[in-house]
């Protein structure tokens, strides 16, 4: 809300109380991930205009009621998805303000309930050193991990680390994100704050040419894709290793769709933990979810799968079924 008092009552908010068809899903969420010791945060949203200008009072009321919020629905924190926002001052000071008040609200917090809660942010991996909104000096006194949103930025020829120049160069590349990484680290020695993003998310573009014209597509769900791969007919399974992505082909439908698998997360996961940051976030997971998937695939969700697997020490264990029964290979 951008008027007083700047904040809804958080059982407007509440999964369970918005979608009661799913069966107290929130509930269920919080239940499982607690179990197998994974800390669930709640999405402050995208848009912090509202901060610029404001008094001290409002992000008081603001940071009371999203606190107030977590303790309610036992959340373990919070995340500033800090995406599109411009390079001005007062954007600066108020997403400041409103991370430090929040900050100090959940340290408070913690004290009564002696239970850690987190703060995190998503920031676009446009390096700016000092420019970077908020400042880095702020996103490391109150954050607990920063990543770098680069999935969404590289379609269906490339990846976050590896792009095939033969189809243009694109910004979001390790040239990017590299300089971000260590720069962060030379300044405050815990590159381990910063995670890598990767897709869950599909990319459907409708060309089989190698460099597509347009080249990004369009983002898409798994379960929308799901009809081009074997065994419809014309469809075969591929691998670029100039971009390290897995694709689909099919040339009677005239599609490429490309995603994730266990080994394209796998060249993710070792640049992470080559350049000592911290791990990963994906976006987003209904998007990669298949209720059925092929026999070929190692998992409902092969981007996850593959991400987890890689990043707990199972790659020597590296197995992507799919490449059994691929009838095609770059």
């Amino acid at each position: 809300m951008n008027v007083p008092p700047y904040y809804d009552p958080p059982d407007v908010y509440e999964v369970d109380a918005r979608y009661p068809s799913y069966s107290h899903i929130g509930d269920t969420l919080r239940a499982i991930g607690h179990r197998h010791g994974v800390a669930i945060l709640i999405d402050l949203g995208t848009g912090f205009g509202w901060t610029i200008g404001q008094e001290d009072s409002m992000f008081a009321n603001w940071s009371h009621a999203v606190t107030g919020y977590i303790r309610t629905y036992n959340y373990d924190g919070a995340d500033f998805d800090i995406e599109g926002q411009k390079n001005s001052t007062a954007q600066s000071i108020g997403i400041s303000k409103a991370l430090h008040f929040l900050s100090d609200s959940l340290r408070a917090l913690s004290s009564l309930t002696n239970k850690k809660y987190y703060i995190t942010a998503d920031v676009m991996p446009r390096f700016r050193g000092e420019d970077e909104i908020p400042p880095p000096d702020t996103l490391n006194a109150y954050c607990d991990q920063i990543n770098l949103m680069s999935y969404d930025m590289y379609g269906s020829f490339g990846s976050p680390l590896y792009q095939d120049r033969s189809c243009g160069v694109n910004w979001c590349d390790s040239l990017a994100l590299m300089p971000w990484i260590n720069w962060w680290g030379s300044h405050y020695g815990n590159a381990w704050k910063i995670g890598l993003g990767y897709n869950i998310q599909v990319y459907h573009t409708n060309s089989t040419a190698v460099c597509p014209a347009g080249g990004f597509g369009y983002i898409s769900n798994f379960d929308a894709e799901i009809k081009y791969f074997p065994p419809a007919a014309g469809a075969t399974i591929g691998w670029n290793d100039n971009v390290k992505e897995s694709y689909m082909l099919n040339t009677s439908a005239g599609v490429k769709v490309a995603y994730e698998d266990s080994l394209s997360t796998y060249f993710k996961a070792q640049f992470i933990m080559r350049q000592g940051a911290g791990g990963a976030m994906g976006f987003e997971v209904s998007r990669g979810f298949l209720a059925s998937p092929p026999h070929y695939f190692a998992d409902r969700n092969i981007a996850v799968h593959g991400m987890g697997k890689a990043l707990n020490g199972e790659s020597s264990r590296l197995r992507d079924s799919s490449r059994a029964s691929r009838a095609g290979r770059d």
